[in-house]
Formats: structure tokens, sequence, C-alpha cells
């Protein structure tokens, strides 16, 4: 289950930097960590993860410095038909070149190993040993029947980490982005990095994307030589998949698909 409290600074001030605040907790083991948000006075906020924590009876344990991330990401205006605004930056990143976080498909939270024995929405069965879903899916094969097709937005991990004021794209929201009639595609290298510049026929405007690989079950894989970017969008020819942006040297494969539980790059819109 998720458990959550709210603290406020002492007197109805703010936290100041410099000083201390403590959380007292029962011994227990957080096995996926847990999330600090920091909120601003404006309602946007910061946010940190952190990895898996034990809490031990009589322990006292600190974190001097916590480094947080601006939920606050800068766009760019593409002049698209939809009017849909494309951010600067990954989730997770603070300039364009930056790889940022990897997801997995419908997680909202980044984990030390990806693997399909955590895979949120997996649950293997006993018997067969295989793996089934437990949401988003359309066939009784593959497991629990829902049929949902697009992320809700408490499994979308662009809006959980961007304020409520993000969202991760749909596919028809990538195809738009990467029609001949709207954008031209261009391989570079951009302050050293490897990755695609997306380049408006509109209005000239660009985005950049890394080419930041994917994260997988013996760790970072392609980075440098491909780009792989989630939409919310459910596979609709097999549910184990959702539908990316996949990029190599020279070729950008729209609308292709990528296993859900496999921690890929999430490039935030707004509109």
């Amino acid at each position: 289950g998720v458990s959550e409290i709210t603290l406020e600074a002492p007197s109805g001030g703010t936290f100041q930097t410099g000083e201390w605040y403590y959380i007292v907790a029962l011994p227990t083991e957080l096995s996926e960590g847990f999330r600090m948000v920091f909120y601003k006075g404006d309602d946007s906020f910061y946010t940190k993860f952190t990895t898996a924590v034990t809490i031990k009876r009589g322990v006292f344990g600190s974190k001097q410095e916590v480094d947080v991330i601006s939920t606050e990401h800068e766009y760019v205006d593409l002049g698209l038909p939809s009017g849909l605004l494309w951010a600067t930056c990954n989730i997770g990143a603070e300039s364009p070149e930056e790889y940022g976080d990897y997801f997995a498909w419908g997680e909202t939270s980044t984990k030390t190993s990806i693997t399909q024995y955590n895979y949120k929405f997996y649950e293997r069965d006993k018997e067969t040993g295989n793996f089934k879903l437990t949401k988003y899916n359309y066939d009784s094969v593959y497991g629990i029947v829902d049929n949902k097709y697009t992320l809700e937005l408490e499994d979308d991990a662009a809006w959980v980490n961007g304020g409520g004021k993000w969202r991760m794209p749909t596919k028809e929201e990538q195809d738009e982005l990467l029609s001949a009639d709207n954008c031209t595609w261009v391989w570079t290298t951009q302050n050293g990095v490897e990755g695609l510049k997306i380049i408006s026929n509109k209005n000239n405007n660009s985005i950049f994307l890394p080419a930041a690989g994917v994260y997988g079950e013996t760790g970072l894989g392609d980075a440098k030589k491909c780009g792989y970017y989630w939409s919310s969008t459910l596979r609709e020819s097999s549910p184990r998949g959702a539908l990316s942006i996949n990029f190599v040297e020279y070729a950008s494969f729209p609308s292709n698909f990528y296993s859900r539980y496999l921690g890929i790059s999430v490039r935030p819109v707004m509109g």
C-alpha cells in the first residue's frame, strides 16, 4: 500500500536551508523507498525519490543535503496543429542533453534494478510461472482484463513528477511530432551528446531528444546509439507492450513499441 504524511514548517513558516528537520518512524522496510515532495508558495513543487530504505529501531539516520529536481520544465511551441507544447528536457533532466530518468510504462518512480519480477503491473502465476498483467489489458490470455488503453494520470510519470502540469504524450501526439508535414528530424550531436533534433516546419523551433538508450535487466544499453520515448498508449496487438518513439541514427520509427517493464525515457507535453 501507499501511505502519505504532510509535514508543515514550524510556526507556519518555511523550511530553511542549513536547518535540521526530523521524522520519527516505526521500524519498517520500504522496499521501493519513498518520495519527498517540497511545495512552494505558488503550488509548484520539487520532488526527490530514494532507493530502498530500512528503518531500524534506535538508529539515527541523516541526509544533510537533499538534491531536488525542479518540476518547472521549459517548453517549446513547435506550431503543431494541435497546439501541443513539448518540454525541452526529459523527466529527471535539467537540460535537453541530459538523459534523465528511466521509467517502466505506468510506473512513476525510478528503480535501482528493472526486471519482470518487480514490474508494478505484473503478477507471476504460481502454477505456470508466467507473468500476468494486473492493469491495462484487453486479452484474458495475458491477465486481468480492464480494457484500458491509455495511462491514467496516477500512472503517468510526467504527471506525477511534473506537478500535475505535464503528462505523457499519446500515440497520436507522437505521430504528429514526427509527421513529415509538421517537422523534420535530424540525427545530430548537441553539446557532445548524440540524439535526434526535431525541427518544426511551421516556425523553425526545435527540440532535442538525446539517444539515452534503454534500462533493462543488465543495466543501461544502447546509449549514444538509440533513443526510446514512451507514449501513454497501450500497444493494440499485444498488451505486454506500449507504443513509443524509437530511433537510431538516420532512422526514426514513430508508433513503434517496447516491452512495458523496461525502463525508457519520458518527454512530457502540455496541452
